[in-house]
């Protein structure tokens, strides 16, 4: 009976991954390599941001992605679930690779210093009023 259990949560919790990548050599890269991580609107002219802009816009969970730059590299970070308790953060490279990942239930910090190093980040995309 246990192995039935094990099996039946083994296939649920596989069934429910997202997919994100984990590398920042995957299909995401436009074949001409000129990914606009610098403009003035990367969540227009940046697909995998605009993709996810796109599929929040109307969700009633407040998100936004947060723009820093590190040594000449910009980074994206997703916080798909704004002040929710256990949220998972994750910062992505331009081309969409992970780069690390912060909270969430088991309290991940897996980005080190990147944050104090990079300092504040520019929000350029929310789905809620700028609370300000």
């Amino acid at each position: 009976m246990f192995r039935y259990l094990f099996l039946l949560f083994f296939i649920a919790a596989t069934a429910a991954c997202t997919g994100t990548k984990t590398t920042s050599n995957e299909s995401d890269t436009p074949t001409d390599n000129t990914l606009k991580c610098d403009s003035e609107n990367p969540a227009e002219d940046i697909p995998w941001i605009r993709e996810f802009a796109t599929n929040y816009t109307e969700r009633r969970v407040n998100a936004h992605i947060t723009r820093y730059e590190l040594d000449g590299q910009y980074f994206f970070e997703i916080n798909n679930c704004v002040n929710c308790a256990d949220a998972m953060t994750v910062l992505y490279t331009c081309d969409h690779g992970k780069k690390c990942e912060t909270g969430g239930i088991a309290g991940l910090q897996t980005c080190g210093d990147f944050y104090d190093r990079a300092g504040k980040g520019e929000v350029i995309w929310r789905n809620y009023k700028d609370p300000r």
